[in-house]
């Protein structure tokens, strides 16, 4: 390879670019129908949420494989809360999600069950196993 042709990307461009990146995904998503090839309904209530099948797969190997073995423009999920589904959606195309109290286990079920390997780590090892008591272990002796 030539060196003469070689160009190093610097980190603040590196960033900036990310940055862009996320905002344009938030943007996507803010637009609703407008270039989504897939509609997500949630809850008994079928909650629509517009998303994106490239997006969608590349995040998710559970998406990936679904959305190759199906040729669907739609998915329903009554099991999932609607805000629980926003915020995984939110993490898929941005990867910022908020967790809490009270979508903590929830959301970590999601997680599982669309195999998001890195949220599902993060939930486990610096939330659940971190915040673990002592208390509940059993003396073995």
């Amino acid at each position: 390879m030539n060196n003469n042709n070689l160009i190093i990307i610097n980190q603040q461009f590196q960033t900036e670019f990310n940055q862009n990146l996320i905002q344009n995904y938030q943007n996507l998503l803010k637009s609703n129908q407008n270039y989504s090839d897939i509609t997500i309904k949630i809850g008994y209530n079928l909650k629509e949420f517009y998303c994106h099948k490239s997006i969608l797969s590349c995040q998710s190997p559970f998406f990936s494989l679904y959305l190759k073995e199906n040729q669907i423009n739609e998915i329903i999920f009554k099991e999932i809360n609607e805000e629980d589904m926003n915020q995984i959606i939110q993490y898929i195309y941005t990867g910022n999600i908020q967790l809490n109290q009270s979508n903590l286990f929830s959301i970590w079920l999601i997680s599982i069950k669309f195999q998001l390997q890195s949220l599902q780590n993060f939930i486990e090892n610096e939330i659940i196993i971190k915040n673990f008591n002592q208390q509940y272990f059993l003396p073995i002796f």
